[in-house]
């Protein structure tokens, strides 16, 4: 009898100790730059823009796409839709690496950033000179 009584006070008693207090160990803190974000995807956002408004007017003149994605001659509603997802991978991609805890992702997803945006600045360039001299019939 003793040792049923025993084992039933030892069965309720356990779940007490559950209820003991341990302090939670702190959660690494987000090193997330708002301002860092939205201007590097603003910047992103006009480039790719610039671009693609470059690339419609060389096609509408007669050019042709050399990015194998798009094509030779895409349609505008293609060109919009395949330039908005690339555009939304990399300001996810962007904002996952802005988010973490090493300083490296973070400032190896900025520069990764800063280089797309100045290809594309670059490319809308290249496409408004070409649109010059197809307006001039140099090609």
């Amino acid at each position: 009898m003793n040792l049923r009584l025993l084992a039933l006070a030892f069965l309720f008693a356990c779940p007490c100790f559950a209820q003991e207090t341990k302090p939670l160990p702190e959660a690494p803190k987000s090193h997330f730059n708002r301002r860092v974000f939205f201007i590097g995807v603003s910047a992103l956002a006009a480039a790719r823009t610039f671009d693609a408004i470059e690339t419609r007017r060389v096609l509408d003149r007669g050019g042709s796409e050399n990015n194998p994605v798009f094509g030779p001659h895409p349609s505008p509603t293609k060109q919009g839709l395949i330039t908005a997802a690339f555009f939304a991978g990399e300001s996810f991609l962007f904002y996952k690496t802005e988010r973490s805890n090493k300083r490296y992702l973070r400032w190896a997803g900025r520069i990764n950033l800063s280089f797309t945006t100045e290809e594309h600045l670059r490319y809308g360039a290249c496409g408004a000179a070409m649109r010059k001299c197809l307006g001039n019939g140099l090609f």
